[in-house]
């Protein structure tokens, strides 16, 4: 069957709102916006790199986006230990030094960090299966004339809902000529992920719900039909609970069979490639007689940097790389959920939950562990002056001045480390509170346990 053939006619995707209970993640990882304001960084850190002194710190403070970050880059992860309680010299500094990192891995001097932002068109078989016409580049900034895919260490290649999942999946298994059977396997799997389900009252998130038993849903349903919150019973809580037990019980095939997929040679490269580049959504390679999307949002480079900023990697994406990070790449099936408001006796309330299954592919990037890497340069510093001491290219003083600089400069580093710890540490005790003690429904939202069929979505490269 033609990868054509195989597509069918979805209704077009919904779109996620953010809910409280991400928040608590952000803390610890990317936060909201904060990726698009690193590509705005470093572009600006690839663009003014040649210039010097004042000319390169006026340049960088004039860059709206550089300033918006310098302002805001204490939290999350982005440029952790590099900013806290340091001063705007100290921070141009820090940047100037990324841009030399920057200009070591890429070897280029400009770039463009507005390119990713716009929604190029997508191939007509991708617009079958998901009712889109335009999406999201991959390509988030163009690096020198190279289209580039901007990823912090823990990357997430896609994540896509229901149709864009299977989108995905039909892509991969053309490009690697995989059989029928294990395609309407992958197909059938997906088909079972939920769209569009909402729960019925204020405080019914998707995790309470779960946790009640079918008994009490049921006397629950009675109430919200009294209360003429629902029309009849079937418009109540039951069936939505069946809905998330049933996903509960679904989750190890999920997670055998995308297993088993993405080991096969063809299969899982191919998926990679597919997640990483949007060679068949933007391109529409394989199908010549179809019309093809707008290339210009494939990514065919990725640039990856640690969030230190002291460490980057810049490369081609292409088939080697894909098969490398197809023997690692799992799936995570999350079941995303956000409240839905409406209007009762005039005034605006939240009315329940809703929720939908997306599929997520996530990649790590491994860089060399900094305190690992500053102790052994402490190490074989010392070696190395040992050897000019019994050499006599030293004296006893200057190997102690040159000892006593490297242990404060060891120090240092180990302190920002610490210290960065424990800023997280006093972030999320602070939202804790703020959250529990400001309103008890936000609490109950900020730490819900949703269903989350989930898959390690890690692949260490």
């Amino acid at each position: 069957m033609s990868y054509r053939r195989s597509m069918e006619q979805l209704r077009p995707a919904r779109t996620q709102k953010i809910d409280l209970q991400e928040k608590v993640q952000s803390l610890l990882t990317e936060g909201k916006g904060a990726a698009t304001k690193m590509e705005g960084v470093i572009s600006a850190c690839i663009n003014n790199h040649k210039l010097k002194g004042v000319s390169y710190e006026n340049a960088m403070l004039k860059d709206p986006i550089v300033k918006d970050f310098m302002s805001s880059a204490d939290v999350g992860q982005f440029g952790r230990g590099v900013f806290k309680g340091r001063d705007k010299k100290a921070k141009i500094t820090a940047f100037k030094k990324f841009g030399d990192v920057l200009q070591k891995v890429t070897k280029v001097h400009t770039a463009d960090a507005g390119f990713g932002q716009s929604k190029p068109s997508i191939s007509k078989p991708w617009t079958d299966v998901t009712g889109k016409t335009s999406d999201t580049s991959k390509a988030d900034i163009l690096v020198g004339s190279f289209k580039t895919s901007v990823k912090g260490p823990m990357a997430q290649l896609m994540s896509g809902e229901k149709k864009e999942a299977k989108a995905t999946i039909l892509a991969a298994c053309e490009a690697s000529g995989i059989g029928s059977e294990l395609r309407n396997e992958l197909l059938g799997l997906v088909d079972q992920f939920v769209e569009n389900t909402k729960t019925i009252g204020a405080d019914v998130t998707s995790g309470a719900l779960k946790k009640m038993s079918t008994a009490d849903v049921k006397k629950l349903d009675q109430k919200l039909l009294k209360q003429k919150k629902i029309d009849t019973l079937k418009d109540g809580n039951a069936e939505v609970k069946k809905i998330l037990d049933n996903q509960t019980k679904t989750k190890m095939a999920i997670q055998e069979s995308f297993a088993k997929a993405f080991g096969d040679k063809k299969l899982g490269p191919a998926f990679a490639m597919e997640a990483m580049t949007g060679y068949e959504k933007f391109g529409g390679k394989s199908n010549p007689k179809e019309p093809a999307g707008d290339p210009m949002g494939e990514a065919t480079h990725m640039l990856v940097w640690n969030y230190n900023m002291a460490q980057a990697k810049f490369f081609k994406i292409n088939s080697a790389y894909a098969s490398k990070a197809a023997k690692q790449m799992s799936i995570k099936p999350d079941l995303k959920s956000n409240s839905y408001q409406g209007v009762v006796n005039g005034k605006k309330q939240k009315l329940g939950y809703s929720f939908y299954q997306a599929m997520r592919v996530s990649v790590e990037q491994k860089f060399g562990s900094e305190m690992k890497d500053i102790t052994e340069s402490y190490y074989d510093t010392i070696y190395e002056q040992k050897m000019l001491l019994s050499e006599g290219l030293i004296d006893e003083g200057a190997l102690m001045d040159k000892l006593s600089n490297l242990w404060n400069n060891v120090k240092e580093k180990f302190i920002q480390a610490w210290n960065w710890l424990l800023a997280k540490i006093q972030q999320i005790r602070d939202f804790v509170v703020d959250a529990i003690f400001g309103s008890l429904p936000e609490a109950l939202n900020a730490f819900e346990v949703d269903v989350d069929v989930t898959v390690n979505s890690t692949v260490k490269l």
